[in-house]
């Protein structure tokens, strides 16, 4: 007890400096919205919200009268010479088939002037639709077009997806939506598809380069919303 007392006398400031930190890291780790002040303890989890990239049309027509057969074709001019509509479709075909859900058809030599804008508004030739459809036997035509591309990185494609049933000949489902990487909550998800589905011995970096992987992405999520309506 002596020395204690001659260790206090002899350095007072330090050890009531020493005292007060014990006193506070005490106190701290019975509040739980303290700080840790120490790796490895537990620390609270602050979830943050992410947008959606993509936002989504479903009739109440599509629900009561699903196509069993969609024909998927380019619509609107070819955005320029990286032919992606047509990667789009490929991609967009492949994922819905996985879905086990529509038959989905996608002939290449098939293009039609409409272009989704003017279909969601209404204005398409309507005969022109009834006949491809019963061409390709199709219960609907989903109408493809790339609104926007930058293929370098950060890699974005903006893309809109409308459906229109063979019979009535109205827009029953549509998808429109901008996959941007730049964005932290897309590029995230889409970091998770690559590593999930990227081919074996590529670079991870290298296919978050490439906007034929990002169109397998967003024809994932289409396919995905499609599905579920």
């Amino acid at each position: 007890m002596q020395t204690l007392q001659n260790i206090i006398g002899i350095f007072p400031s330090r050890f009531v400096l020493l005292l007060g930190v014990v006193v506070f890291i005490s106190g701290c780790c019975q509040i739980p919205q303290c700080p840790r002040l120490f790796p490895g303890q537990r620390s609270e989890v602050v979830e943050t919200y992410s947008p959606k990239s993509y936002s989504t049309f479903a009739s109440p027509l599509f629900q009561t009268n699903r196509p069993r057969r969609i024909l998927l074709i380019e619509s609107g001019p070819a955005y320029g010479r990286y032919r992606g509509n047509q990667k789009l479709i490929a991609e967009l075909a492949a994922q819905i088939r996985a879905t086990n859900t529509f038959e989905v058809v996608a002939p290449q030599e098939v293009r039609l002037h409409s272009v989704p804008d003017n279909i969601l508004n209404g204005d398409f030739d309507e005969m022109e639709i009834v006949n491809i459809s019963r061409r390709y036997n199709a219960d609907a035509v989903a109408f493809v077009r790339i609104n926007d591309l930058r293929a370098y990185a950060p890699i974005r494609a903006a893309i809109t997806m409308a459906i229109v049933d063979s019979n009535e000949t109205i827009v029953t489902f549509a998808v429109d939506g901008i996959w941007d990487t730049s964005q932290p909550g897309t590029q995230n998800e889409f970091r998770d598809y690559v590593a999930k589905s990227g081919n074996p011995g590529t670079p991870g970096s290298i296919q978050m380069q490439s906007p034929t992987q990002l169109f397998s992405f967003a024809a994932s999520q289409i396919a995905e919303a499609l599905a579920a309506n």
